[in-house]
């Protein structure tokens, strides 16, 4: 006969099985389940494990709140625990999930937490990983310090897809403290990383390189970007494409050519209203409005408003 130690195994690798194979609602029930028998049969590193995958398949179905919750009762359950890595990517987890609800003032000292735990483990991967998080939930004054030591440590690793990550966050940052041609510098270093091709977000960079190009007023250098990253897109299925084809579309405009504009954003949209996007479904809809009205079809444009204000109606409540 099974102890409730071994049932509880049981149902905590059903569970991770369901949620590798994309069933996260059915892989929760048989979490949830692992976490009961857990709390009271298990030690409490099985328990905060198995906390964190359930607040890991909640995130998949979109529970944040509970998610939330979650992360915050794995990492009660472990303090005090002498070992700390998996206390520490608990916090890295929590952190993160904060930083993504826009609680950033909460999230900071639990991004603090795991990057002292990762320090101390000498786990320089996961220091790098930690960093990211702490520069992305703290000031932008004090961000940049805390992204350039993680592209130290992804140099010093020759972790080409780390850098490629600090670095595009460096960019990021430059754009939104009104530094474009810092940005591109740092979007340039990104894209010309030894195997940048290889990382799923080559086309992500290229369309922030474009960004940046666009506010220098070289909008003939930025459609080539982000055309280059709706190739890459549709070459290798990474995500983004409805991005880049507004991209392409809004430079296109700029640049006059408004029925090929008008024709990009039109599959962006297309493409939106399939992956159940409703807010960038809103903005595409308004940027295909005014395409129209500078064609002259404002029968078209007017019915373009209307659908994205019926979008902004339902996601306001």
């Amino acid at each position: 006969m099974q102890s409730k130690r071994e049932q509880a195994k049981q149902l905590f690798d059903r569970g991770m099985t369901l949620v590798d194979e994309a069933q996260p609602a059915l892989g929760i029930r048989s979490l949830t389940a692992a976490v009961e028998l857990y709390s009271e049969h298990g030690t409490r590193h099985e328990h905060a494990d198995a906390l964190r995958e359930l607040a890991h398949a909640n995130v998949d179905v979109g529970d944040l709140k509970e998610a939330t919750r979650l992360f915050e009762s794995a990492s009660q359950t472990l303090q005090g625990e002498p070992e700390g890595r998996l206390l520490a990517l608990i916090l890295l987890d929590l952190a993160r999930l904060l930083t993504k609800q826009e609680r950033s003032s909460e999230a900071e000292p639990h991004a603090r937490a795991a990057l002292d735990l990762f320090r101390d483990k000498r786990l320089d991967d996961w220091v790098a990983s930690a960093l990211i998080a702490l520069g992305e939930c703290s000031e932008p004054t004090v961000a940049p310090e805390f992204f350039k030591e993680s592209l130290e440590i992804r140099k010093r690793l020759s972790d080409s897809d780390g850098a490629l990550v600090a670095l595009t966050r460096l960019g990021s940052l430059a754009v939104d403290m009104q530094e474009p041609q810092e940005a591109l510098d740092f979007f340039t270093q990104a894209i010309e990383l030894p195997d940048a091709k290889s990382s799923q977000g080559f086309a992500h960079v290229l369309n922030q390189r474009g960004l940046a190009l666009r506010l220098l007023g070289r909008v003939a250098e930025a459609l080539d970007d982000h055309c280059r990253a709706e190739e890459f897109q549709r070459a290798t299925a990474a995500p983004g494409l409805s991005s880049s084809l507004n991209n392409v579309a809004l430079c296109m405009e700029e640049l006059g050519r408004i029925d090929e504009a008008i024709g990009y954003m039109e599959e962006s949209v297309r493409l939106l209203q399939r992956e159940n996007e409703p807010s960038l479904l809103a903005i595409s809809l308004e940027n295909l409005a005014d395409m129209y009205r500078v064609r002259g079809d404002s029968e078209k444009a007017n019915r373009c408003v209307s659908r994205a204000n019926r979008i902004r109606s339902k996601l306001e409540g």
